[in-house]
């Protein structure tokens, strides 16, 4: 008996050792945009942990870090973010946009569909990703975060702030 579960032990580990790993997927996006003559800036990002700080810079500064554990679609959504950004009339405009038709994203879609009433909500197996983000705002600016779910946290501001928070936890 002691024989054969050294055998099954030896076999189980050969067989784990032998299973293809999922590699994680990490990107590190930075952003630097003019203020100008911008006074306010407007924020939109899907979901993840954003921390919005205060700084006497004439710019702001945008770095995300996108991870993921388990490869395959959740990688490609991790490589196909992009930041976009404009200003006009006063307001400069940064947003962490997706992948287009990313499964992650429709099913965002049909969440609100379902909070609207309109049909089933979908079900999405976790894809094991993460955004964590960290925003660098001249004090002086107002600021409008629009945010789908995550955790916000808030300091060094000197004028209003705005958050539109789906889901989630907010520090100021």
């Amino acid at each position: 008996l002691p024989l054969v579960l050294a055998a099954t032990a030896a076999l189980t580990l050969l067989l784990l050792a032998a299973a293809p790993a999922r590699a994680a997927v990490t990107r590190t996006m930075t952003g630097g945009y003019s203020v100008d003559t911008a006074r306010r800036l407007e924020l939109s990002i899907p979901f993840g942990e954003i921390r919005i700080e205060g700084t006497d810079t004439p710019e702001v500064r945008v770095r995300v870090k996108a991870s993921c554990n388990s490869g395959g679609d959740c990688g490609s959504f991790v490589k196909g973010l992009r930041l976009e950004s404009s200003n006009r009339g006063g307001t400069l405009r940064v947003k962490l946009e997706r992948p287009d038709n990313h499964e992650i994203w429709n099913m965002e879609r049909e969440h609100d569909r379902h909070a609207r009433g309109e049909g089933q909500r979908g079900h999405h197996d976790s894809h094991d990703s993460d955004l964590s983000i960290v925003v660098e705002v001249p004090r002086s600016l107002q600021v409008e975060l629009n945010m789908g779910a995550g955790e916000v946290s808030v300091e060094g501001l000197r004028h209003d702030l705005s958050i539109d928070l789906g889901a989630g936890e907010v520090s100021v």
